[in-house]
């Protein structure tokens, strides 16, 4: 594993898992989002293989925390359909701000935060460029 991501995965785990209830049929939502950034994080990890271990984990990031704004659109909206309640995209990024998950210090915290925020767009208004 790379060094540093254990302590990212407990954090989105822990938080995932406040949404959890007893009952499977509601819970059910929120496992899919669950087992979707699992795989994300996975194929992240097999796309960044060969690059090194900053970049890989910029990049895993970036992939476990794609999402977080899934869980209290759900929550809130009972969907996943941005058209009918927010940007999950920005949410996620806004969870991410307010839970303090990621350190001001974090290496590739723009680009770990610009991906997020970037991630469910068809295309962009502008290129990114690298700081």
């Amino acid at each position: 594993m790379i060094p540093g991501f254990t302590y990212h995965k407990k954090n989105f785990t822990e938080y995932a898992r406040d949404f959890l209830g007893s009952d499977e049929e509601s819970d059910a939502p929120y496992r899919l989002k669950i087992d979707h950034t699992l795989r994300v994080v996975g194929h992240s990890l097999q796309y960044t293989e060969t690059l090194p271990d900053s970049i890989r984990l910029a990049a895993a990031l970036a992939a476990l925390y794609h999402d977080l704004g899934r869980f209290s659109q759900y929550k809130e909206f009972s969907t996943f359909h941005d058209g009918s309640s927010c940007n999950h995209a920005f949410r996620s990024v806004e969870e991410l701000e307010k839970l303090g998950f990621l350190s001001p210090l974090q290496p590739f915290r723009r680009e770990i935060i610009d991906s997020i925020r970037l991630h469910n767009q068809k295309q962009l208004d502008e290129p990114i460029t690298p700081q």
